[in-house]
């Protein structure tokens, strides 16, 4: 039994009901303003609702800094189902009055208070379930208000053009929030509207046909952006690749190894593009370790400290690439294997799909495979490259029978950024890739993989993890995305990426799986929203203390829909650049059959916050669409500019920005428009 719910607390009977009489009186008149329109009098019946039924002692939205980040608060694991149930119908209460006075960063915030309430119910169990096993109190009233708060936030990413996690919510309410048949109410079918999730299951994210529409209508919550696509005169050593590491040091992008498409080649070089002078990709010495030695150089990555690129395998020798004199070296640190635990990985070898972060002179390392592991890890490793000796920080080198809720699930292809004070590591989304590791008896493996759509941060010097909350305008779960951290924006950006179990039908084609075009920035600055209600309430929540706050990028123009693509930020100008990546030529078919389609594109983005590089952006020539206009979108890329049409028999039905994309786009644009060749 729970000790600090509020209903346990009343000893007798007539107490639990006089509770229940006082919280009745303030819905019922919350339920009566809203009816009149009187939407922030309704609001503040239903906060004083919440505060009667948390108790007198406690704040809501509880401060980030307390408790976990607000995701993993004891007070709401250690409430009773009544209590739940209350506190779901008061917020959810509030989340539509907000949202009836169009004020959708507020109601995000408090429908985000439902969703940790319900995630809190996994918190109070005796054995801790992973996270993809979805876990409720079986109870259909709770049912209900679990799918209308899902429903009703996918109402809102909708308004805001994020189709993405509009979808995601509409398909969690589908396909894995009821179980039983005793929860499909007539009133429960209603609001789960099958007919609204096949519309949203049709689009691509972003949609082509809608971006032309979208602007800023909620900059709280948006912001305006324009990708281009960056001319190199020469290709050079360069080709299309998947799984490259890369970097920018003194204005120039660096890409090493990866692969070609899924069928291979596996690659092993080094090239480097100038990017003030974008003239030609130049190769420099290849990476010299044998393959046999460390494996295939796949989703690896480098960071740079003291003029040295450090390229982390797996092994206790650290090799590196020396940017002053363009030569590889290595040097050897302490045990690895002894520091993650384990006697029988000397060495892991093929730990790849980590993510990496340089704080001072320490490299952090999380998650990634390895030849024990293949569908994740959530291992934590700190290298000190003064002294070269590793030390575990938290996590294991494979997933047990149990979760462990104090730090982030297993994962590969995580994205992470550092925050400017050097204080935070953050961590967000990244894939349990279930499907692999049946040949080794893994356990946890099912027919798709999961990913990830929380947010965590390691607190550098009290060397702790916390859940972070969801606020803002948050991408959708995703793995492979690209990350990077612009210190002179003070924002982290990400772009694209995958889902290996997020439905999509277009084209009359069905696919169990989904690759993303949409920009996001992470704004740790920000607050959220200062509520007009908190002066109705005597305990008034501490909202300013729930920093960190997520906007969409909104573009007319975006690259191909693309994960495992390197995002990076030119210390030097603080321009961002994006290069290569893969597809599935079944979601773009273009490019070899039963493959996966590779780019060697460069992109730059810029966006409209001060020092964003949105000043020579155009913005009223990027507003017109391949309908309008002289600008047109490439059907290769996406890209919108004044690009050619198509000189064969469809009548200039498609445009291409150059001949790399006519290359590569014809195959899809002879199928779709009948085109052929005119001779």
């Amino acid at each position: 039994m729970q000790l600090d719910s509020p209903l346990i607390k009343c000893s007798t009977s007539e107490q639990i009901s006089a509770h229940l009489d006082s919280l009745k009186k303030e819905e019922n008149q919350a339920l009566a303003e809203f009816n009149r329109g009187e939407f922030g009098a309704a609001t503040s019946h239903y906060l004083r609702a919440a505060y009667i039924a948390l108790g007198k002692s406690h704040k809501i939205p509880i401060e980030a800094t307390r408790g976990g980040g607000g995701s993993q608060w004891q007070t709401y694991a250690s409430l009773d189902a009544m209590s739940k149930l209350l506190l779901l119908r008061f917020y959810i209460g509030i989340g539509r009055c907000s949202l009836k006075m169009e004020n959708l960063d507020e109601a995000l915030m408090w429908l985000d208070e439902a969703r940790c309430l319900v995630l809190s119910t996994r918190f109070a169990l005796e054995i801790p379930l992973f996270e993809w096993i979805r876990y409720n109190l079986d109870l259909p009233d709770i049912t209900k208000q679990i799918v209308t708060m899902l429903a009703l936030t996918s109402d809102i990413f909708e308004m805001l053009g994020n189709t993405g996690t509009a979808t995601d919510k509409r398909w969690n309410i589908g396909v894995e929030s009821l179980d039983e048949q005793k929860h499909m109410t007539p009133e429960v079918q209603k609001i789960r509207n099958m007919g609204k999730l096949y519309e949203l299951v049709s689009l691509r994210h972003p949609d082509p046909k809608l971006t032309a529409t979208l602007k800023v209508e909620y900059p709280e919550l948006q912001v305006l952006g324009s990708w281009k696509k960056v001319h190199v005169r020469k290709r050079g050593a360069m080709k299309p690749r998947l799984a490259s590491a890369s970097f920018i040091w003194n204005s120039k992008l660096y890409v090493g190894g990866g692969l070609g498409d899924s069928k291979g080649p596996l690659y092993r070089d080094l090239c480097c593009l100038d990017l003030n002078r974008l003239d030609t990709w130049r190769a420099l010495p290849p990476y010299p370790a044998s393959e046999n030695m460390t494996g295939p150089w796949l989703c690896w990555n480098f960071v740079v400290y003291e003029d040295k690129a450090y390229l982390f395998t797996g092994q206790d020798k650290l090799d590196y690439f020396d940017l002053r004199t363009e030569t590889w070296g290595s040097v050897m640190t302490s045990s690895l294997a002894k520091a993650a635990g384990s006697r029988h990985l000397v060495p892991l070898h093929t730990f790849k799909r980590s993510t990496q972060q340089l704080v001072g002179h320490h490299l952090y390392v999380f998650g990634g495979s390895h030849k024990t592991c293949a569908i994740g890890c959530n291992i934590f490793l700190q290298l000190d490259l003064k002294t070269m000796k590793w030390r575990k920080l938290s996590g294991y080198l494979k997933p047990g029978t149990a979760a462990d809720y104090s730090c982030p699930g297993p994962r590969r292809n995580a994205s992470s950024w550092v925050d400017p004070n050097e204080e935070r590591i953050y961590l967000f989304g990244g894939e349990c890739d279930r499907t692999a590791g049946e040949m080794t008896g893994e356990l946890h493996t099912a027919s798709s993989g999961y990913a990830y759509e929380d947010l965590w941060s390691w607190d550098i010097k009290n060397e702790s993890w916390r859940l972070e909350r969801l606020n803002g305008n948050v991408p959708c779960p995703r793995s492979e995305a690209a990350c990077t951290y612009n210190r002179d924006l003070n924002k982290a950006v990400v772009f694209g990426g995958y889902n290996p179990a997020f439905a999509t039908q277009f084209d009359s084609n069905f696919f169990p799986f989904a690759y993303f075009a949409d920009t996001f920035i992470y704004c740790p600055d920000e607050s959220a929203p200062t509520s007009h209600t908190a002066i109705a309430a005597s305990n008034a929540p501490s909202f300013q203390s729930l920093r960190g706050k997520w906007k969409q990028v909104l573009t007319r123009g975006f690259p191909t829909y693309r994960a495992q693509s390197q995002l990076l930020t030119d210390p030097a100008t603080g321009k961002m650049y994006l290069f290569g990546g893969y597809v599935n030529t079944d979601w773009v078919p273009s490019g070899k059959a039963g493959s996966s389609r590779t780019f060697c594109d460069v992109w730059q983005l810029s966006i409209d916050v001060p020092r964003g590089g949105f000043e020579d952006v155009d913005v009223f020539e990027e507003a017109k669409t391949a309908k309008v206009g002289p600008w047109h979108r490439c059907f290769g890329c996406g890209s919108a500019g004044r690009w050619k049409k198509c000189g064969g028999s469809c009548n200039g039905r498609a445009f291409f920005c150059d001949t790399e994309c006519l290359q590569e786009g014809w195959r899809q644009h002879k199928r779709m428009h009948h085109c052929r060749k005119l001779t």
